[in-house]
């Protein structure tokens, strides 16, 4: 879900600090977002990370540092905190 201001308006965050402390309070400490909002603090441009959709395995190379992407695709997708990468299709198990 988008961060939204008291009058329901969305918030575009410009960092991801930012995006931690709207996301607490609005949220009131959701771990899946604290979690997820670490993890993309940590993640360098370059680094390898794999990712699995319906049972497929990924690995990605990160071309990007966070960004907050609140378009209504995003939205609907409930992925808002995003960084791009390329990646491979490794198989499944």
């Amino acid at each position: 879900m988008p961060l939204e201001d008291n009058n329901g308006n969305r918030i575009v965050p410009n960092d991801i600090e930012k995006c931690e402390k709207l996301g607490r309070q609005q949220y009131n400490n959701a771990r899946g977002l604290v979690v997820s909002i670490h993890a993309f603090k940590e993640v360098e441009v370059d680094d390898l990370i794999w990712t699995r959709k319906d049972g497929t395995y990924y690995l990605c190379r990160v071309l990007s540092k966070w960004k907050y992407n609140n378009s209504n695709e995003n939205t609907h997708a409930d992925v808002v905190n995003t960084i791009n990468v390329e990646f491979v299709e490794v198989g499944t198990i």
